[in-house]
């Protein structure tokens, strides 16, 4: 059950606005520098709301007054506020399927200027789009602004583009940025971006003025790449890697463990520095007003790096968060059990129900409509669906699978091919048609053995003599000569990995650094494989192959239809 939001139910008493029944306790919201003008979204339509006076206006709504609501109520669109004045003018976008007026049925990113002056908004850009909303969201950057020169900023499909109001002219700034590569400082007006979301490639950071439009570049130091990580407070978190200690593996990731770790302003001062010899940093992660960092150590088998897992550290920040200026409460009663509230400022009073008002939409005669170039998304993201709605955006398999298999779901990717589903896989399954294929082993380089039979068992032989000059990733290989879309599926457990074999497709799978099965049935007790190594079909009990692949590291590759 989701309440809608009425400003009716709002507690006069307590000086906050009823949310009501909701599992949603995320309040998008913004402020007017003196704090006493907030607008704020709920329900797919944003709100106004006027201390001084005591009036909310409903700026932006689909909803009418005689309302079907089949037509107002459907929820596929989002609305994003993107900054306010001190007039409490502001900008904001309404992007997704657009339920009334002159774009209705056709998904869209709008932006829109409220001016609270006159109590209107006006359309001032129309962007079309051919994809549903469910993913149109998960290809909008956290990246829009638009400054006091009428330049409107924003990151969609992997790239920053710049549109004049004025001279109506759309520029590119940045070309494939990742939206985990973009640090958005908000107070500051300060957005950065990494120059190449390869880390092989990345050399410098970018730290652009939202209102000038001015840009510094943070470079690499020599013999190192540099890449942008998050932020804290006000201040940016980026590393250097060594070029000789990137790895790409077998599976086709790349693996940039960090060297140094630095925080630094927007004017490029160097705040903090972490380096400990022997150690290096794999991820991080800012909580509050510390920085996580998960370590690993170096290690060498077999004349192959890689990397183990180390006791994380920690990066302490001195600097006090300081409080949000509205916060979600909660509480309970006989009839309706949890509800949320949201409360006001500290030191405002209601002095009662606030005054209603809504806003007129400004006719406009000229065609504010911006074209793209290009709308899809190119590099491979996979998406777990979950009861009709997309629940996020990943670049691995294993992190899709993970939510698809804890919320019972789909995993799709951006090219809407089906991926992984939980609860179809059958109780056992043998490729039999692979198991009676006629092989020889004449190499130890078991990876492209496997990789030579799953090529061979989709129709398309390839020799050993071909796999082994390619001087790259078994995963990039497969590529390169299967008719067949690979899958990296590292990281998922092996009971998941199994739905692959069980709809017909093999999987490869390493048991070292170097040395890898292919995996073609299983049952209840027994996994089914092909081992060049020993040249020979075999079976492995079950729990046996368990540990075998998680000591490897559960690095498997597949395939989809």
């Amino acid at each position: 059950m989701e309440a809608l939001f009425d400003i009716h139910h709002a507690s006069v008493a307590k000086n906050e606005l009823k949310l009501g029944i909701s599992t949603d306790d995320d309040l998008p919201y913004v402020a007017s520098a003196d704090q006493k003008k907030i607008a704020f979204v709920r329900n797919g339509e944003l709100w106004f709301y006027n201390l001084e006076n005591n009036e909310i206006i409903k700026v932006f709504s689909f909803v009418q007054k005689k309302s079907d609501y089949l037509r107002d109520r459907y929820d596929q669109h989002d609305i994003r506020i993107l900054n306010m004045d001190a007039e409490g003018n502001m900008y904001f976008t309404v992007y997704g399927y657009m339920n009334r007026g002159q774009y209705e049925g056709r998904v869209a990113l709008v932006l829109y200027q409220y001016i609270r002056a006159e109590n209107r908004i006006e359309e001032l850009v129309y962007i079309p789009v051919d994809e549903p909303y469910q993913t149109l969201k998960e290809n909008i950057g956290e990246f829009a602004y638009v400054n006091s020169r009428d330049v409107f900023y924003f990151h969609m499909y992997q790239k920053i583009y710049s549109y004049d109001l004025i001279t109506r002219k759309l520029s590119e700034l940045a070309l494939d940025v990742d939206k985990d590569q973009v640090v958005v400082l908000q107070d500051l007006k300060y957005v950065a971006w990494q120059d190449n979301p390869d880390p092989r490639l990345a050399e410098n950071i970018y730290m652009m003025d939202m209102e000038s439009g001015e840009i510094q570049t943070i470079h690499a130091i020599p013999g190192y790449n540099i890449l942008l990580m998050d932020k804290i407070d006000s201040n940016i978190v980026y590393g250097f890697v060594k070029e000789k200690d990137i790895v790409v593996y077998e599976d086709g990731r790349v693996v940039a463990p960090l060297s140094i770790v630095e925080i630094a302003s927007v004017d490029k001062k160097v705040l903090k520095r972490y380096e400990e010899d022997g150690f290096y940093v794999s991820d991080l992660q800012v909580r509050d007003n510390v920085v996580e960092l998960f370590r690993v150590q170096k290690v060498n088998s077999d004349g192959k790096t890689s990397y183990t897992p180390a006791p994380e550290d920690y990066i302490m920040n001195q600097i006090r968060s300081e409080a949000p200026l509205l916060s979600v409460t909660t509480r309970v009663t006989e009839e309706a059990l949890t509800e949320l509230y949201l409360t006001m400022p500290a030191g405002f009073t209601m002095a009662g129900l606030p005054k209603e008002l809504s806003t007129v939409n400004t006719i406009i005669s000229q065609d504010p409509t911006v074209r793209l170039m290009e709308t899809e998304q190119e590099k491979v993201s996979y998406y777990p669906y979950i009861m009709g709605r997309i629940a996020g955006s990943y670049k691995e398999a294993n992190g899709a699978v993970a939510v698809a298999e804890e919320r019972i779901g789909v995993v799709l990717n951006n090219k809407m091919q089906l991926v992984w589903e939980r609860g179809v896989k059958e109780s056992s399954h043998s490729i039999r048609r692979l198991e009676n294929m006629t092989w020889t082993v004449t190499s130890d380089r078991t990876l492209e053995s496997c990789l030579e039979l799953m090529l061979s068992y989709q129709g398309n032989p390839v020799s050993m003599k071909q796999l082994s000059g390619q001087e790259k990733p078994v995963y990039e290989i497969l590529e390169s000569f299967s008719r067949y879309t690979p899958v990296r599926l590292t990281g998922v457990t092996l009971e998941n990995v199994l739905y692959f074999v069980s709809s017909g497709k093999p999987v490869i799978a390493m048991t070292n650094a170097k040395d890898a099965v292919l995996i073609y049935g299983y049952d209840a007790f027994n996994l089914m494989i092909i081992n060049p190594k020993r040249n020979t079909a075999e079976k492995v009990g079950m729990q046996d192959g368990k540990e075998m692949f998680e000591k490897a590291g559960n690095v498997f590759i597949s395939y989809l239809d």
